[in-house]
This record gives C-alpha cells, sequence and structure tokens, in this order.
C-alpha cells in the first residue's frame, strides 16, 4: 500500500489525526460526520484505495492508539475505537463503490 501515500509520510500523518480530530469534534452531528466520511471515501477511492486495504489500516491504527494511550487503553476503549472505525471503514467504502471506476488506458 506503500505507493498510495505521500513520499513524506509527515505530511500523511498530519492529514490522519486532522481527520481522526473532526470526527471526533463531529461524534454527535451525524450528517456532518457522514458528509465528511463519504467526501473521504471518494477521495481515497481516487487515490488508488481499495475496500480490501481497510482492515490493515484499522488494525494498524488500533495499534497506534493503544501505545500511545499507554494505562488510558482499557478493554472498553479498545471495543469503541473498533465499533467507530468499523462505521469511518463501511461509510468510506461505500461512498468508494458509488465513485466510476478509472476509465482503462488505452
Amino acid at each position: 500500500m506503500r505507493p498510495l501515500f505521500a513520499e513524506h509520510l509527515g505530511e500523511q500523518r498530519d492529514r490522519l489525526w486532522a481527520a481522526l480530530g473532526a470526527l471526533v469534534a463531529n461524534l454527535e452531528n451525524t450528517g456532518t460526520l457522514l458528509g465528511m466520511l463519504q467526501n473521504l471515501g471518494r477521495r481515497h477511492a481516487g487515490y488508488g484505495a481499495l475496500p480490501e486495504h481497510y482492515p490493515a489500516v484499522g488494525a494498524s491504527l488500533l495499534t497506534t492508539l493503544e501505545h500511545y494511550a499507554g494505562d488510558s487503553w482499557t478493554p472498553e476503549a479498545a471495543a469503541s475505537w473498533a465499533a467507530v472505525y468499523s462505521v469511518i471503514s463501511r461509510t468510506m467504502t461505500e461512498a468508494m463503490a458509488q465513485v466510476s471506476p478509472p476509465a482503462p488506458a488505452p
């Protein structure tokens, strides 16, 4: 999956954390949250992301959150984040499916 990311991962990391922050900030605003996730899904389709990439990304994200949360990472926190990521990935992949596939090269 490395070719899907910018050469300098620092920029990608900053975008990821900004997106996660925006999603968390909008947990109570369902319409905004769904719109953000659908837009992200459509954009990721354009980058070449595939639905089968999402489980690996989710596992990496949850492992990273666990690492940095330290003792704050409880079974409840793990279950909550897993549930949130399930909604995120499902919403994004559904939006990806609505994007027309790119035309084959001539």
